[in-house]
């Protein structure tokens, strides 16, 4: 893994004969879906790429690498619920014949929030930032960012009675 870092990319192809067998059997147990497995399967060494310069020298690659697996297959989990939740709330609103969230601006503007809550939620669903990057702009951490536009989201729902549909 040194000598791929160090930009000899003919040490990323030993690195992926020698491993991506032993990943690919980890996620085959949790992942049934062959199409599913091959997707998390290319994102896993897709991100060994690009994490390569913060791999730390001398530490076992092995670990690093299953480090990287686990959390990609987690990653995909939390995806997938997530997608499953926005769907089954669609298709109940559908039935009832109720209409979607009315527009983000419009909830910003009448909504009675900081100035930092309409920052973090305007930025996320606005400008569609992730929570990384937000954290960065706004000197706060990814989870503090998260959970300020949760609790902005549920004042705009006890307030409105609207759902806002999360886009990351």
């Amino acid at each position: 893994m040194s000598a791929y870092k160090g930009g000899d990319y003919r040490a990323f192809e030993q690195l992926y004969l020698r491993n991506s067998g032993r990943v690919y059997a980890f996620l085959a147990k949790s992942l049934p879906d062959g199409a599913v497995r091959d997707e998390v399967f290319q994102e896993v060494f897709l991100r060994v790429h690009k994490g390569r310069g913060k791999y730390i020298d001398g530490f076992p690659f092995r670990a690093w690498l299953f480090a990287i697996t686990r959390n990609t297959l987690i990653d995909h989990r939390r995806a997938r619920a997530r997608l499953r939740e926005d769907a089954t709330e669609s298709s109940i609103l559908e039935q009832r014949g109720e209409v979607r969230a009315p527009n983000m601006d419009e909830l910003l503007e009448a909504g009675d929030l900081s100035e930092r809550d309409r920052n973090v939620l305007q930025l996320h669903y606005l400008e569609g930032l992730s929570f990384r990057q937000i954290a960065a702009r706004l000197g706060i951490s990814p989870a503090n960012g998260r959970q300020i536009a949760s609790r902005a989201i549920r004042r705009l729902k006890a307030v409105f009675g609207v759902t806002v549909a999360d886009n990351e």
